[in-house]
């Protein structure tokens, strides 16, 4: 019952290599058992023997060539109707029943292309065989003038694009040794910031491609770096600062400070350390009197 029920499920998808089987014996006495996991089917008066996943391969191979069959059908069947529509239409034509054309595009829309057409018919009727030779001529060097200038604006685009193609190819490598050369680090942010710069340059040419250095805008990508930096940096407070700027930028700007205090301050003397620890020098402990002060400064 299972094989009977699965072989009228796909009659679309006959197998093509299932093996045959073999209803005669050695002796051509009775046929032979189905081996226990194969099932025997009957396509087209011939018996296969077919393993479960067989059919099952089989049945949705069926069912796919359905849904196309299905598919193309209905393409078909709209084709055949548009081409009769098409045929009706001419015949229409033909025997000059415009009424299907005038529901169809509008009678507004029709009433214009039918008085262009007659004006354009009379206009052509009125014309001596000179005119109508000379008004053909004229058409046809508009034409060909204006093929020729589509034809000049599409190489002169072309050869544009392989121009700005090949230089951005190139950008990266300049901006980079552009970079190295200024003694400036090469970072990602920079780079990118320099090729916006540059592209922008680009688009704002008018008329023939003119090549760009990178040179030429390292000042001013490096100007509009510190520019961002300083305005984002401004509204910090000192807390956000501290998490914001490196832990080395940091270090080296109070570094610089203490010593540009100590530079300041003539009679500063650093501290010693004894005994583990920091004590100030006998130096430092001594007053000064403000004539011996003054004298340390130089007005």
């Amino acid at each position: 019952m299972e094989a009977v029920a699965v072989a009228a499920a796909a009659p679309t998808a006959a197998p093509s290599q299932a093996p045959a089987l073999d209803t005669q014996g050695t002796d051509g006495g009775q046929t032979q058992a189905p081996p226990a996991d194969k099932h025997k089917l009957v396509v087209n008066g011939k018996e296969l023997l077919l393993s479960l996943d067989e059919m099952k391969a089989h049945v949705q191979k069926g069912l796919a060539a359905d849904e196309r069959f299905k598919s193309a059908s209905e393409m078909s069947k709209k084709a055949e109707e548009l081409q009769k529509k098409l045929s009706g239409d001419l015949d229409k034509l033909t025997k000059g029943d415009l009424k299907f054309l005038e529901a169809t595009i509008g009678k507004q829309k029709f009433r214009e292309l039918t008085e262009d057409y007659l004006l354009t018919q009379i206009e052509d009727d009125s014309l001596t065989p000179e005119e109508r030779e000379y008004r053909d001529l004229k058409q046809y060097k508009a034409e060909r003038e204006r093929a020729e200038a589509e034809g000049k604006e599409a190489a002169a685009k072309e050869k544009y694009n392989r121009e700005v193609s090949y230089f951005s190819e190139q950008l990266d490598k300049d901006i980079g040794d552009t970079l190295k050369a200024s003694g400036k680090p090469v970072t990602p942010r920079t780079v990118k910031r320099m090729a916006e710069t540059m592209l922008a340059a680009l688009d704002a040419q008018e008329g023939e491609f003119k090549p760009i250095a990178a040179k030429d805008f390292l000042d001013r990508t490096l100007k509009e770096l510190e520019t961002d930096v300083k305005d984002y940096l401004t509204n910090l407070s000192a807390d956000q600062l501290e998490q914001v700027l490196p832990k080395e930028i940091l270090d080296s700007l109070r570094k610089a400070h203490v010593e540009k205090a100590i530079a300041q301050n003539p009679a500063y003397q650093p501290r010693r350390q004894e005994d583990g620890k920091f004590v100030a020098t006998r130096e430092s402990n001594k007053h000064k009197s403000i004539d011996s002060w003054l004298k340390s400064k130089s007005f």
